[in-house]
């Protein structure tokens, strides 16, 4: 998610969430490989700092300013990630 929110101009994932993460292990370096799946919502943030607007993403993953279709920039993604999903 940071190398995304730094690229210039931003990327904004807009459905940024657990079940959007692939997970690899690599036998040969004993490591953890983290892949980002699902760019089809994704939006270059424009370069004037222009805020993005519109409901995009999974609902129980979006962000507050998402859901009431307010202007938004990258800490939205932030917000969608960190949402735990719970099971009723």
């Amino acid at each position: 998610m940071e190398h995304l929110h730094k690229l210039n101009p931003p990327l904004i994932h807009r459905d940024l969430k657990s079940l959007n993460l692939l997970l690899q292990y690599t036998y040969d370096q004993n490591r953890i490989n983290i892949k980002i799946a699902d760019f089809e919502l994704a939006q270059v943030q424009a370069d004037n700092g222009e805020q993005l607007t519109g409901v995009f993403g999974t609902f129980l993953w979006m962000a507050p300013e998402v859901f009431q279709n307010v202007p938004y920039m990258i800490k939205a993604d932030v917000y969608s990630y960190a949402v735990k999903q719970t099971v009723l």
